[in-house]
């Protein structure tokens, strides 16, 4: 698979143009926090059948509820949050497949570019020699932060 023309530079701009605009498109919508998201009621698929059943039975039987509902309320939200969960789902599969091409490409320039002789196999600061001769001052101020170091452990 030639995975370097899976998309050109020109594509590239135009996607990030287009992701552009929907930011724009986007930024008016609320954001929530992941506790304010921990704190919402999910929808699962039991519940969405549950909701559409309830939908359903609103448009046929608009008296089933008390006047003091607002069923019409209901309605639109249920119709919104319906085509919103299509828009998600497609949105989740394009950044799939983004993501997708993106790793295959690092897999490629790892696997094919990249002799495994020269792939790190230690951290950065064993492998470089500039960095070993601060080793030992950095594991210093860490000993009384609860961590242990050996500071012969780098040693050349």
């Amino acid at each position: 698979m030639v995975l370097t023309s899976a998309l050109t530079p020109a594509q590239i701009d135009e996607l990030r143009d287009l992701l552009m605009q929907l930011q724009t498109l986007l930024d008016p919508l609320p954001s929530l926090t992941p506790k304010q998201r921990q704190r919402l009621t999910k929808q699962g698929s039991k519940s969405q059948g549950f909701v559409t059943y309830t939908a359903t039975l609103l448009q046929t039987n608009p008296t089933w509820l008390p006047n003091s509902l607002d069923t019409s309320r209901f309605l639109a939200d249920y119709a919104i949050s319906d085509r919103i969960l299509e828009q998600c789902n497609q949105l989740r599969q394009l950044s799939d497949r983004l993501s997708d091409l993106y790793l295959l490409l690092n897999d490629s320039t790892m696997n094919e570019y990249c002799p495994r002789n020269l792939q790190p196999t230690q951290s950065p600061t064993a492998q470089s020699p500039r960095l070993k001769p601060t080793y030992p001052e950095l594991s210093q101020r860490f000993i009384g932060q609860g961590r242990t170091a050996n500071p012969n452990s780098l040693s050349a």
